[in-house]
């Protein structure tokens, strides 16, 4: 069992603890981090990370070491990867992402595996329980169905009389049908159609936004997505381009999309560097119930709200955690 170090004073000002301390430890602890989205996105995801274990008392470089790998968006060099990492003699693997945390699954069932993002992760494959896992994975489920639901909610106090709204999605995303059902039925009460486009390749977004704009539809809902994540930029700017108002997750609208609602961040990670100290700790994944969030961000671009002709109601300004202006 190791004993958990105090914070240096380089992280956040405070003595240090004499060195014969941390000479006590029974290990350095080995942390694998498999991101599937960009090197600057599994970078942020990282130094989220970082200061979850910060809190938790960590000192990298003492008692801390990470071995990162990022695919880039190229999905078929996860499996790869994930057998890369599992060979690093890691003690937990940690992954950002569905499609990296299955690549993760499918390379190692003795490895103790936290996902950040599952989706839903029963849907996905990656438990037959949230309460009890069974297996050596466990992680954060970010009920993406709901989200994206909540996300047409806040779409129609921008856009109240909005009749169509597309919905750009991954077919191969195993929260598909789950979300766009859960979509449909809040739509139905709102007396709105939403139509499906999908998108199962960076090369196909484009084309799938060009359609969305022939059929005549001026509003749109993307998927919360590992590819849409690394998309991001590109599906807000060519929204935005073509007078498209686009929801999504907070990222995205800090991307440049309209509005963005998604489980917080920082408490996400703060989730995940606590599972990953209580297996260094000794206790099993598969007894560690998944966690559902609880916090969500609400964030408003109110630059491309500008750029869209389009007034964002002060009630739900007042409601957002951040305004980008």
């Amino acid at each position: 069992m190791r004993r958990r170090a105090v914070l240096g004073s380089v992280a956040i000002g405070v003595i240090p603890m004499p060195l014969a301390v941390h000479a006590q430890r029974a290990k350095v602890v080995r942390i694998g981090f498999l991101g599937a989205e960009s090197a600057e996105r599994t970078q942020a995801d990282l130094n989220r990370l970082r200061a979850g274990l910060r809190e938790l008392g960590y000192v990298e470089g003492i008692d801390l070491a990470f071995e990162v790998r990022a695919a880039n968006g190229e999905y078929d060099r996860l499996p790869g990867l994930a057998k890369e990492l599992v060979g690093k003699r890691i003690d937990v693997l940690v992954t950002s992402g569905s499609k990296a945390g299955m690549a993760a699954k499918e390379a190692t069932s003795l490895v103790p595996i936290v996902v950040s993002n599952m989706g839903d992760a029963v849907l996905a494959g990656f438990s037959g329980s949230l309460a009890m896992p069974g297996s050596n994975v466990t992680g954060v489920s970010l009920m993406n169905p709901e989200v994206t639901a909540k996300q047409l909610e806040l779409l129609r106090e921008v856009m109240p009389r909005i009749a169509r709204v597309a919905v750009l999605m991954n077919p191969a995303n195993p929260n598909y049908a789950l979300t766009f059902a859960a979509l449909q039925r809040v739509a139905e009460g709102f007396s709105v159609h939403v139509e499906r486009f999908d998108a199962q390749r960076p090369g196909e977004i484009e084309p799938a936004m060009r359609t969305v704009l022939n059929a005549g539809l001026r509003a749109m809902i993307v998927q919360s997505e590992t590819l849409f994540a690394a998309q991001a930029a590109l599906i807000a700017e060519t929204a935005t381009r073509h007078r498209i108002a686009a929801v999504g997750t907070s990222s995205f609208a800090r991307a440049g999309g309209l509005i963005g609602y998604s489980a917080s961040l920082s408490e996400r990670w703060r989730a995940v560097a606590k599972y990953a100290d209580r297996i260094v700790k000794g206790a099993q994944p598969a007894q560690l119930p998944i966690e559902q969030p609880t916090k969500f961000d609400l964030v408003v671009n109110v630059r491309t709200a500008k750029g869209l002709g389009l007034a964002i109601p002060q009630s739900l300004l007042l409601r957002a955690d951040e305004v980008i202006e």
